[in-house]
């Protein structure tokens, strides 16, 4: 088998011309291919000899072993061993000189390899080697035109006696001129081996200072592993010259640096000059930064043009595209760390994030990631007149689509169809820090922005610190989330809570400003419960919200009420009691599920939900809905609502029930709708509907094409109050109580209703007034519906409750009505009262609330009759 050993030339120096040269210059060579001989490469930069490299071998071979010396473009001199058997050995020398008036160090690499190659014993220079061999001599310039011998090395490879079989062996040896006094202020860099090059004397302390390096062409690294140029930014081996690209493209640029080193990682890790004019396209990377020893944090950070940009430089005029970017912290597009400028840079299509080394809250680790910047200091330090266009952007904090975090400006920026993402999981709950253009502002001016295209919001293991402002073409997407911490959105769009749980420590968890046109789309399980005084969902009287998606629970008030009542005021012969808590500080503590407890409401339209649960706990707290509210229901399931203080029966007050908490409907508000829907059960608070109106207030309901209750649950209405329809009405006089109608609708549905004590089960509830001068409640049901309904006392199973007159409406000879009834009979002895029909009127007091007032409802076409009187026989109390 034949082994090669190469000795690859690599010129690494300026070069000493007046015009721009190649970083590598041209090599003339001659190619022997003998047992012994010698080769000679002569570098030369325009018609100046810089250097020539001789490899000579002898013929030592004892047991017919071969050496040949050869070049090739791609290897440079390549020295071949073959026949190697125990006792064979050969020598070659390998010899430098210096044919320019250049001084420079110089450097000789040497790599061992190969099958069995531990069995060779090798010296280079009388040192005995075994896998990597490195050291460097100083040149000194050739004198008079002539050449200056600068080293003469000896390699010598013996394959022992006692090595039991024959054996291959792979040498490597690399000469390079790695640093020079040249004085030529420009260079020219025209390939990958030629940027490599120019990186290897970087980072041996050649800064390139007062030196314009230009690249002449487009350059592919073929994704191999780069090695940054500049180490870390507190190295002196920084560029400090100007890098132009002029234009050009430095393609499939890969950066692989696991391990927490303090180094800076990019197509420069640390920058103290200028780069400009460039195309980045298709970069690599995956890197890290660790701090320095003895300290908890650095300087380096993470991304394509420069990891770190420390302490001056300047990003101008450069473009990244198609990126993919993996840091730890101080992670951008452009720049990671930055301590200068950057000016008119564009990040287009690529994938910026941060992911915490550990999870312990190390300085800054996970975070500080920008589109353009992840990080710019204190100072005159700055990103101006930039651009993000579709780029994804993720930390676990301090994101944004230009910069992470700020205390230099950042103005004039352009941001497009950016994604952001905060990512907490498994991480110590922090303010997130997120934004469009900067993700936390710490100081200096953020001004002169502008966002366009669509604007994506995700946070997983978190929620949004601040006010979330959406507008049109901004969705913002939480994720994963099991917080006490509540979220406040304002403007108009998209919000995504996908398997969210908050239970907020204070307020609400989900809070719209004023004006607000929220779309809420749920992802699997979410539940959101406010916390004492706080709503589930808070929807102001201006805003609206539109939910839809799998399966929500709302609840309010921590989901607890304490009604205060004394216990003297509840009826002896009664063991229920208001409230589910013995904890005092809930009085006067109320909220919602979904609404705006005691509060007016906007509008919430839920559609095509699969899965809904509203509790409200409290006065006046809604299970969905709220004061002056309009509630739509469509192409959607709701498992149960729940109105403050549920209860159907009076516990305070038997006669009249005066001493009742106040409590809201499951479902209510001014307008409800549902259709094509399904409501499984419903609980109405105390004085209010089940689904309707809260104490004293109107109501118009439409049903259509929908299953309200099912075999084993009920729309339930509170005390005095209706199964759907009314609730109690106040026993003050107003000038508007007349205009206060109560008007149900229902089309083509299933119904299970139960009005609560004095309450109808599908109309009105118990009008303490009892004048004849009423709201009119009015009751329409049509086309194929079942209606089971079940009058509370003293009301009817479809119609009035208690005291209520004032009728209107009809129901089609089409529905069923043969599961409605009437509540329990009541008998007076001033024979004015009457019993209360299935169909029609609850008790009513013929001479007061029905006087002048004939029936005008019609059932089958046909008007009912008026109700009879009851008799001592009817009595059922």
């Amino acid at each position: 088998m034949i082994v090669a050993a190469a000795v690859v030339a690599a010129l690494c120096l300026t070069a000493v011309t007046s015009v721009t040269q190649s970083w590598f210059s041209d090599e003339e060579h001659a190619t022997v291919d003998v047992t012994t001989g010698k080769v000679d490469i002569r570098a030369e930069a325009g018609e100046i000899s810089l250097y020539s490299l001789g490899v000579e071998v002898s013929d030592r071979f004892t047991n017919g072993g071969t050496a040949a010396v050869g070049y090739s473009a791609a290897d440079g001199i390549t020295v071949t061993a073959s026949d190697m058997t125990p006792g064979d050995s050969f020598d070659f020398l390998m010899s430098v000189y210096n044919l320019s008036t250049v001084s420079t160090l110089y450097r000789m690499v040497c790599t061992v390899s190969g099958e069995n190659s531990s069995e060779f014993t090798i010296s280079v220079g009388g040192a005995a080697i075994t896998g990597y061999f490195s050291t460097e001599w100083a040149l000194q310039a050739a004198t008079d035109g002539g050449e200056r011998l600068i080293e003469a090395v000896a390699v010598s490879v013996e394959l022992p006696v006692e090595a039991t079989q024959s054996a291959t062996l792979s040498m490597t040896l690399r000469a390079e001129a790695v640093q020079s006094n040249a004085s030529t202020d420009m260079v020219g860099i025209s390939n990958a081996a030629e940027l490599r090059a120019f990186a290897a004397e970087v980072n041996c302390g050649n800064t390139c200072e007062g030196k314009t390096v230009k690249l002449l062409a487009d350059i592919d690294l073929e994704n191999e592993e780069w090695t940054p140029i500049g180490t870390n930014a507190d190295s002196g081996n920084k560029f400090k010259g100007v890098f132009d690209g002029q234009g050009h493209t430095i393609s499939n640029l890969k950066i692989t640096q696991t391990e927490n080193l303090y180094r800076a990682s990019g197509l420069f890790g640390a920058l103290n000059g200028t780069v400009k004019d460039l195309v980045v396209d298709g970069a690599k990377i995956d890197a890290r930064s660790g701090p320095a020893e003895g300290r908890d944090s650095t300087d380096n950070g993470i991304a394509v043009v420069a990891g770190s940009v420390y302490n001056y430089g300047t990003i101008e005029n450069v473009t990244v595209l198609n990126a993919d970017v993996t840091g730890n912290r101080y992670t951008g597009g452009i720049a990671g760390y930055v301590y200068g400028n950057i000016v008119g840079c564009t990040v287009k299509y690529s994938s910026i994030s941060a992911v915490p080394d550990n999870f312990t809250g190390v300085y800054d680790n996970g975070d500080k990631v920008g589109g353009i910047a992840g990080y710019v200091g204190e100072g005159s330090n700055s990103v101006r007149d930039c651009s993000a266009v579709g780029v994804t952007v993720k930390a676990y904090r301090d994101v944004g689509g230009i910069v992470g975090a700020t205390y230099g400006d950042v103005t004039g920026c352009t941001v497009k169809d950016v994604k952001v993402i905060a990512d907490q999981l498994g991480y110590a709950n922090k303010n997130v820090n997120s934004g469009s253009v900067v993700g936390r502002h710490l100081n200096g001016t953020v001004d002169d922005n502008s966002v366009a295209g669509t604007q994506t919001f995700e946070y997983i293991g978190c929620v949004p610190n601040g006010t979330v402002v959406l507008d049109e073409g901004i969705s913002v997407a939480v994720k994963s989330v099991n917080s006490t911490s509540g979220m406040t959105v304002s403007g108009s769009g998209k919000l995504v809570l996908d398997n969210v749980v908050i239970a907020a420590s204070s307020g609400s968890a989900l809070t719209l400003e004023d004006g607000s046109d929220i779309v809420l789309k749920i992802v699997g399980t979410c539940s959101l419960t406010g916390a004492a005084g706080g709503n589930g969902i808070t929807v102001p009287e201006t805003s609206k919200i539109t939910i839809t998606g799998d399966a929500l629970t709302a609840v309010g008030n921590g989901g607890y009420e304490y009604s205060g009542i004394a216990e003297s005021v509840y009826i002896s012969t009664v063991s229920e009691r208001y409230g589910n808590t013995d904890d005092s500080s809930y009085l006067d503590k109320y909220g919602s599920g979904i609404g705006n407890a005691f509060s007016t409401t906007g509008t919430i339209i839920v559609s095509d939900m699969a899965s809904l649960t509203v509790e409200g706990y409290g006065s006046r707290a809604y299970g969905i809905g709220g004061d002056g509210s309009s509630v739509t229901i469509k192409g959607s399931t709701v498992e149960y609502a729940r109105g403050g203080f549920a209860q159907s029966k009076f516990l305070c007050d038997a006669n009249y029930g005066k001493s009742e908490a106040e409590g809201a409907p499951g479902i209510g508000g001014l307008n409800i709708t549902i259709s094509d829907s399904v409501i499984k059960g419903v609980d109405g608070g105390s004085k209010a509907a089940g689904i309707g109106a809260k104490y004293h207030d109107p109501t118009t309901i439409v049903v259509k094409k929908s299953v309200l209750g099912t075999e084993s649950t009920s729309i339930n209405g509170g005390n005095a109050s209706a199964g759907i329809g009314g609730s109690r009405q106040n026993e003050i006089a107003s000038e508007d109580y007349v205009d206060q109608p109560i008007s149900v609708t229902i089309e083509n549905s299933r119904v299970k209703a139960n009005g609560g004590i004095f309450g109808a089960g599908i109309g009105s509830g118990y009008d303490t007034r009892c004048q004849s001068s009423q709201p009119t409640c009015t009751v329409v049901i049509t086309g194929d519906s079942v209606i089971v309904a079940k009058g509370g006392d003293r009301a009817a199973g479809i119609g009035t409750g208690f005291h209520f007159a004032a009728l209107a409406g009809y129901i089609s000879d089409t529905v069923n009505v043969d599961g409605v009834h009437s509540g329990t009979k009541f008998y007076k002895s001033n024979g004015n009262y009457t019993l209360a029909q299935d169909i029609g009127y609850g008790v009513v007091d013929m001479s007061r609330e029905m006087r002048g007032l004939t029936p005008v409802f019609e059932v089958g076409g046909s008007v009912i009759a008026s109700p009879p009187i009851a008799t001592a026989s009817d009595s059922g109390l």
